[in-house]
Parts: structure tokens; C-alpha cells; sequence
């Protein structure tokens, strides 16, 4: 069945406050703080732990966040309920294949999309990008990370690989992103980690 090695997968690190204001996806959200706001969507939001970071911002108004794997959306509720950084009532987990968003459209102001897409496939890469430009209103912006080309390639999970660079070899996201009508105000290699086997594709793009 296609995607299922998704369905009951989870992110591994245990819950951890500090852990997690080091990581990557907190550097992210906060230098794009000023961007994010109003009903935020969590795309392959996992465990929740990104929704809990969300909640926080003084700007953001909603969370919510959608996954395939129904393990990780039982483990989310778990993470937002301990959380002690978290604000759960701004917060809610919806299962859903990111094929077709379990969302009306033009409804959220801003969605994230981290680590995500590489669990694509590649003929399904448009209808993705498609929805996720369907719910979001216009002029909503778009945050994302990626691994670039080949980085966490040890992963078995990884079906699609991206680049900065327009050629054959992988998919180019920035033009990916524009042919379905966002402007790509940024997208740049970020080893966030200071280690080239783990260098990733960070950007932001805005629904025209």
C-alpha cells in the first residue's frame, strides 16, 4: 500500500523542552515569527511538537495540525497535554492524507511544512503543493524545510529529494512552488546543524 510505511510512524526523540528549543524547527519558526499568524496549518505535523511552538506565539490564533500516521496523532494529544511550554487550546490534530487537506479552502494564514515532502512521491508532489496553495489565503505564507539532494539519505522513508538548483537530477522547489502560484520570497541551503550529511532547503513562499 503506497504511503504506508507512513501510517505508523513517529517521530523517535522523547519529550524534551530543551531538546526541542535547540532543535532546527524552533530556530525556523522563530526567525519567521513576524510571518507566521492567525490559523496556522501544521503540515505532517507528527508528535504535535511544532503545533506546541506555534501555540506560543502571541500572533498565532489557531494550530491546526494534520497527519497520515494515526500513532502520531494518538503520541501528539499526549505531547500537547505534558507540554510544559505549550498552549493547548489554541490547538487541534486532525488525521489526513496531505492528498486532500481536511480543510475548506482559503481558510489558514499561514502554514509550516517541515521534513515532510520527502515523503512524497514524486507523481504526487503536484497534488500536494496544489492543496496546500488551496487552503491557504491569499497572500498566506508558506514556511518549509527540506533535506537537500541526498542528505538523511539513510533513511528508507525518503521517496523524493529536492534542490535549489533547476535540473534533472531532483525536484527544484523553487519552481515546483511557483507553478502553483507562489511567490518565493526565500530559499536558501540551511545547515542548521553545521554538518553537510544533514544540510537541508529552508524557504518561504506566499500564495498570490
Amino acid at each position: 500500500m503506497k504511503y504506508a510505511k507512513e501510517l505508523d510512524w513517529t517521530v523517535p526523540e522523547p519529550l524534551s523542552v530543551k531538546r526541542w528549543e535547540n532543535h532546527s524547527t524552533y530556530k525556523i519558526i522563530q526567525s519567521h515569527s513576524q510571518y507566521i499568524h492567525g490559523s496556522v496549518a501544521d503540515l505532517g505535523c507528527n508528535n504535535g511538537i511544532a503545533c506546541c511552538m506555534l501555540s506560543n506565539l502571541d500572533s498565532v490564533t489557531e494550530v491546526i495540525g494534520f497527519d497520515i500516521s494515526t500513532k502520531a496523532i494518538t503520541e501528539g494529544v499526549d505531547v500537547i497535554d505534558k507540554h510544559q511550554k505549550c498552549k493547548p487550546d489554541k490547538i487541534k490534530l486532525k488525521y489526513s492524507n496531505l492528498l486532500k487537506i481536511d480543510s475548506e479552502g482559503d481558510y489558514f494564514d499561514s502554514a509550516i511544512c517541515f521534513h515532510t515532502l520527502e515523503h512524497i512521491y514524486p507523481e504526487d508532489m503536484d497534488y500536494v503543493i496544489s492543496e496546500i496553495a488551496r487552503v491557504l489565503k491569499p497572500g498566506g505564507c508558506f514556511v518549509f524545510t527540506v533535506p537537500c539532494e541526498y542528505a538523511f539519505s539513510a533513511s528508507d522513508k525518503h521517496v523524493s529529494f529536492f534542490s535549489i538548483k533547476d535540473n534533472d537530477d531532483y525536484i527544484c522547489l523553487s519552481k515546483l512552488l511557483k507553478s502553483h502560484g507562489f511567490d518565493v520570497n526565500e530559499i536558501y541551503e540551511d545547515a542548521t546543524l553545521d554538518n553537510r550529511e544533514q544540510l537541508c532547503i529552508t524557504g518561504m513562499g506566499v500564495k498570490q
